[in-house]
């Protein structure tokens, strides 16, 4: 059974109507509701505040607890560190996706393309040469190359692979080996 907004494989029947979706379409739509319900919580804290202060009485009844913030002061990711000066400054998202494809990559036996990618992942994290926005181009070109990395032999896509490395290879300041 396909996914019923992308085609890839469904893993998930979505709403009563029993849609088929894979595992990234069910979690944005999950993502969305929760959203979704997030700003509904607000809006009735919103609603009974205003309830009461137009009739005159104190805040009164139960509350949606207000969404807080999380602040990250080191995350360590299965295989990727990353330390507070750069927590804010990285997409982490496309981090999480290295990190995901350098397991995968592992669990397949492919380690020694694994620990070059994690290692080069890191370097780049790391690095005082260079600016935040190389740094997301880096990170966002090297998850590309990491989700291919991990899609089976016959499904990849070898010339974008290879697009995708030339662009690294063609960014200012970062020396990748040919």
């Amino acid at each position: 059974m396909k996914c019923y907004q992308c085609g890839k494989p469904a893993m998930f029947l979505a709403s009563d109507k029993q849609i088929p979706l894979c595992l990234e379409c069910n979690l944005k739509l999950v993502q969305m509701a929760t959203l979704r319900n997030e700003i509904f919580e607000r809006q009735i804290n919103f609603y009974s505040d205003l309830m009461d202060y137009t009739i005159g009485l104190p805040p009164s009844g139960p509350r949606f607890p207000p969404k807080k913030t999380v602040n990250l002061s080191g995350v360590t990711l299965h295989n990727i560190k990353v330390d507070n000066s750069t927590v804010g400054v990285i997409n982490t998202g496309n981090i999480e996706t290295v990190d995901v494809a350098v397991s995968a990559l592992h669990n397949e036996g492919k380690r020694e393309f694994a620990e070059a990618l994690n290692e080069l992942t890191t370097e780049v994290i790391k690095s005082r040469e260079l600016q935040n926005d190389v740094k997301n181009q880096v990170i966002e070109l090297l998850s590309l190359i990491a989700a291919e990395a991990t899609v089976p032999k016959e499904r990849q896509r070898k010339g974008a692979m290879h697009a995708l490395i030339s662009q690294l290879k063609g960014i200012p300041c970062l020396l990748v080996p040919p």
